[in-house]
């Protein structure tokens, strides 16, 4: 599937590699005795965990926030209490466009940006997302934490193209043994 993403992305737009003209992060690499810090790296970290903490407390404690939660639970229990679930869906947009475009900045100051690679961070995402729950911030965090750890060491102790099969194993056992992810809400149909 990758493969094919890549080849059709190639065709429709180009192989070129796009790089900001600047770094946004020093590119000064610092060792702290036999650890060696990448700056891009942990300045990437530090801003997806302000983004993150920055999320947590608006969803708890803002009215919007609260209102988005309640159009994810159910579009017309929250129209019932008055929510206006248009304006709700207008937001949540636009807060994902923010998000997107300040991963991108981080992403794009340490890899570059090439469409060709678009479609494996993609999949790492959407492999860490479904491993967590859909509807579990905490979830998706370990599911990128051992998303990225198997991964890793994969490529690091058998080889590269193992270590990016790795995601898709295991999603594969995740959704065999637990569809609704790690942290997930089951949801009980009723007929």
């Amino acid at each position: 599937l990758n493969e094919l993403l890549r080849g059709l992305i190639i065709m429709v737009f180009s192989a070129h590699e796009y790089r900001l003209g600047y770094h946004i992060f020093p590119i000064i690499v610092k060792n702290i005795g036999p650890v060696v810090i990448s700056p891009a790296l942990f300045g990437g970290f530090v801003l997806c965990t302000i983004c993150l903490i920055a999320l947590i407390l608006f969803f708890r404690y803002s009215p919007k926030g609260l209102s988005m939660r309640a159009t994810a639970d159910g579009h017309y229990i929250a129209q019932s209490v008055g929510i206006r679930v248009s304006t709700v869906f207008s937001v949540t947009w636009g807060i994902a466009g923010v998000i997107c475009a300040i991963a991108g900045l981080a992403l794009m100051d340490r890899i570059g940006f090439s469409i060709v690679q678009t479609p494996s961070v993609v999949i790492f995402c959407f492999a860490a997302v479904l491993m967590g729950g859909l509807d579990s911030v905490p979830g998706a965090i370990l599911g990128g934490i051992i998303i990225g750890l198997v991964s890793s060491l994969a490529s690091g102790l058998i080889s590269s193209q193992v270590g990016m099969l790795m995601p898709y194993i295991v999603l594969m056992v995740v959704i065999l043994v637990r569809p609704e992810g790690i942290w997930g809400l089951k949801r009980i149909e009723r007929i």
